[in-house]
This record gives structure tokens, sequence and C-alpha cells, in this order.
């Protein structure tokens, strides 16, 4: 069953729009060569993946389809991080340690937890939409990665 929602749609547009990102980042890096640019465009490639993932895990509502497509959207959302962590600290021509165990750290908790299946659920909307939503058990898994990731933009 095929299940075109607003935040299928929307994801989509989204997809487009990182696509363009990645792209310009891309351009760059072929010009100048700077390492930077290249952990740039990575990241971009990634959140690419995770708004198309997105999409698709909203447009497809086969229970295991579905999941599994969300699981992946979660762990290139991740890698993104990751490439956005290197890309800071490629400024300094040194990657610290510290900052890459911290989230691995709060990454294997948050891979850990969403293994479980019962970490989501359908849930259908004011409008009479079905999708699929993270529990309250993987919402506050997430939030410690990416506040490390802002906290870092914040400190540089």
């Amino acid at each position: 069953m095929v299940n075109w929602t607003i935040q299928g749609i929307v994801n989509l547009i989204s997809a487009g729009i990182f696509g363009i990102a990645f792209y310009i980042a891309l351009r760059m890096y072929s010009r100048s060569k700077f390492k930077y640019q290249l952990y740039l465009a990575l990241m971009w490639f990634c959140f690419v993946l995770w708004a198309l993932f997105a999409a698709l895990s909203y447009i497809f509502l086969y229970y295991f389809i579905s999941i599994t497509l969300f699981q992946v959207c979660l762990y290139t959302s991740l890698l993104g991080l990751f490439f956005g962590i290197i890309t800071i600290d490629s400024a300094r021509e040194t990657v610290d340690p510290l900052k890459l165990s911290i989230f691995s750290l709060f990454s294997g908790v948050y891979i850990f937890i969403s293994l479980d299946r019962n970490s989501y659920y359908f849930h259908t909307f004011p409008n009479g939409e079905v999708g699929i939503m993270p529990t309250t058990n993987l919402e506050i898994a997430s939030i410690f990665p990416m506040a490390l990731l802002f906290i870092l933009f914040i400190l540089l």
C-alpha cells in the first residue's frame, strides 16, 4: 500500500534540497581539495539518504518494511552527525578522540534502543494520515548525539 502523506512529500522535497547542498559542497571540494569540504559533502549526502529513507518509510506503510526503512533513516542521520563532527575537527587539522568516543557511546546507546521493534509505533494524525513515529525511549536517546553536535558548534 502506497501512502502519500504530507510527511512523505515534505521529506522528498527535503531530500532534493539536501541534494543541492551536497552538489554544491562536492563542487567546492573538486575545485579546492580541502578535506573539510569533502567531509561536509559526505555529511550532506548522509542527510540526503536520511530524508529519502524517511520519505520511503512514510510512503510504504508495511510493518516490517516501514520500520526497517525508518531504522536506516535514523542510522544515516547518525552517520551525518559523525561527518559533522569530523568536519568541525578538520578545521584544526586533528580529530579529537574524546569527542568521537563520547559520540560513539551515545550513538551505541541510540542504536541499541532503536533495534527493539517496540521502539516504533504507527500514529494516526488528526487529518487521518498514518505515519511511523518513535517512542519516548528512542526520542530521549536521540537527544544526546544531536545535543553533543550542537554543543560542539557553539564551542567552536
